[in-house]
């Protein structure tokens, strides 16, 4: 989903895998402009209660882009 407004763009993504989540970070961070990041976790029901896939996540991009 994406969407602007005067002032800034928003793009929500959806990851349901450590795999999707990593494409999403190396997207994310492949330019230098400035940006926020803002990470939700879901473990309803509907989209699986197992969310320990998200310690597979690639947590090393948020170290590079300091």
């Amino acid at each position: 989903m994406e969407g602007c407004t005067n002032f800034l763009s928003i793009i929500i993504l959806g990851d349901l895998n450590p795999a999707g989540a990593n494409l999403t970070l190396s997207e994310f961070f492949r330019t230098n402009e400035r940006k926020q990041l803002i990470f939700c976790l879901n473990d309803l029901l509907a989209d699986g209660e197992d969310i320990s896939w998200i310690w597979d996540i690639d947590m090393d991009w948020l170290t590079v882009m300091r």
